[in-house]
């Protein structure tokens, strides 16, 4: 059963968007649970409909907008073709952990709802000049944090951080005006 969709706006990623696919590939703890559907936002040339899986290892959707409306009328395309109780949202060029599914399913658990923004870690790669590497090191150590599930209130609403890595359970996604283009 799907309990959680992963819902990807993409436009002109290419390599991007198969590292995107292929670190979802390794999840650990999800198996079966989760689903990936990919909106091409008019991307030339267009992302390939017939797109797998690595391994297979979830279900994939393509979907295509021919027209280039950006990345929140992509969202927003996906969210409302998601199978999941749980959307997960995540840009095409975000390579996740392999915890990121159970860490999101873990954090819609209770059912209440619940918003739960997801950590983002900076790399550099090893021919990195030296202020990529130090900006790495003191992100990772100072700003990232892990999934943590928020509680909504009345009070609260919409953010333009909530639209990466960002998970929130399906019924609130009709309420919340952060996914409108």
């Amino acid at each position: 059963m799907i309990e959680l969709s992963v819902v990807i706006p993409s436009r002109d990623a290419g390599t991007r968007l198969i590292f995107c696919l292929e670190a979802l590939g390794k999840q650990r703890g999800a198996g079966g649970e989760f689903e990936v559907i990919v909106v091409d936002d008019g991307s030339l040339p267009p992302v390939e409909p017939s797109l797998h899986a690595p391994g297979d290892r979830f279900p994939l959707r393509v979907l295509r907008r021919d027209v280039p409306g950006g990345a929140g009328a992509a969202r927003n395309v996906g969210w409302q073709v998601a199978r999941g109780r749980v959307i997960l949202f995540l840009d095409d060029d975000v390579v996740t952990g392999p915890d990121v599914v159970a860490a999101h399913l873990a954090a819609h658990a209770d059912r209440r709802p619940t918003i739960g923004i997801g950590r983002l870690r900076s790399r550099a790669g090893p021919g990195a000049e030296w202020l990529a590497r130090r900006f790495a090191t003191a992100w990772n150590a100072n700003v990232a944090v892990e999934v943590r599930p928020w509680k909504l209130s009345p009070v609260a609403r919409g953010s333009e951080a909530w639209k990466q890595r960002t998970s929130l359970a399906e019924a609130l996604s009709v309420r919340s005006p952060a996914w409108e283009p």
